[in-house]
């Protein structure tokens, strides 16, 4: 069952189904900064939920409620709009560093010539479009794979594309872009009715969606980098100085860099964002460069 929702409140409850059975959902909102800011809302549960089932877990709960939840194979999707200017209005970087900023993926492109008189959409297209989305719910369980060549342009594509040197928060927004290309490809290969095997053609295709929406998250970063966050340059010394003193104690690092950072606050804040990043290992009270 696809339901269209256009409210942030009850996500988890809207998914439940007194059945027990699975329920698919998308979320539509044409302003996503909406939805952060509802998330900071205090004993508001909606980013942490949205975080927790990205990768679809076979059970989700809310325990501490007077009312349980326990849905049975979450799969919500999102789809929302915004601007680069509102979507910093109430994202953090710790959102990023968190995990939530790169369970999504983000596209956009330059704006289109201005069309005084648009015609109406094309509606044996789209209708064509709901047809094979409606026979997606018909396929069974599968365990999708790539088929032989596919498996061979993968692997180059995973080691050029992890072997790439990547710092701070941009590190961290294309944390899961290999998540969302293997994602694309099994739902082309759905789509397109090849199952369980993933084609070449196929996986190109969710290749070149990844590396564009790389590049859009780039872009997306460099607007907040304009806004010359702090903690950004504080990151980047902290990466150069535990490079130059590998596995060095915790405690030594923040006396040394106490100048800088002012107070064991900020020294803590950056250093758990960057251990976020997966820039940093933190092992029994010393700090290493992740490997």
């Amino acid at each position: 069952m696809i339901r269209n929702l256009g409210s942030t409140e009850g996500l988890a409850d809207a998914l439940k189904r007194e059945d027990g059975a699975d329920m698919v959902a998308l979320f539509f909102w044409e302003e996503l900064t909406v939805l952060l800011a509802r998330g900071r809302w205090a004993g508001s549960t909606i980013l942490e939920f949205i975080t927790e089932t990205f990768d679809c877990p076979s059970e989700w709960g809310m325990k501490y409620r007077k009312d349980p939840i326990c849905l049975v194979a979450p799969t919500p999707t999102i789809l929302a709009g915004t601007t680069c200017e509102w979507f910093w209005k109430n994202a953090r970087s710790d959102d990023f560093f968190g995990g939530l900023g790169n369970r999504f993926l983000y596209l956009t492109g330059p704006k289109k010539k201005p069309i005084p008189n648009p015609s109406e959409p094309d509606g044996a297209a789209l209708q064509r479009v709901r047809d094979a989305v409606a026979r997606l719910s018909e396929l069974s369980p599968v365990e999708a794979r790539f088929d032989t060549v596919a498996s061979l342009l993968w692997e180059r594509f995973y080691m050029s594309w992890e072997q790439r040197e990547r710092t701070g928060l941009y590190a961290a927004a294309v944390k899961r872009v290999h998540v969302y290309i293997r994602k694309l490809a099994m739902t082309y290969a759905a789509l397109e009715g090849t199952l369980p095997e993933i084609g070449i053609e196929q996986l190109k295709a969710a290749i070149a969606v990844g590396v564009y929406a790389a590049e859009c998250a780039k872009a997306l970063v460099d607007a907040q980098n304009a806004t010359l966050r702090p903690e950004g340059e504080l990151e980047q010394r902290f990466l150069k100085w535990i490079e130059e003193h590998d596995g060095a104690k915790k405690r030594y690092m923040q006396q040394t860099l106490s100048k800088i950072t002012g107070g064991c606050e900020t020294f803590n804040r950056v250093l758990l964002n960057l251990a976020r990043a997966d820039q940093i290992e933190i092992r029994e009270n010393r700090v290493y460069v992740a490997r």
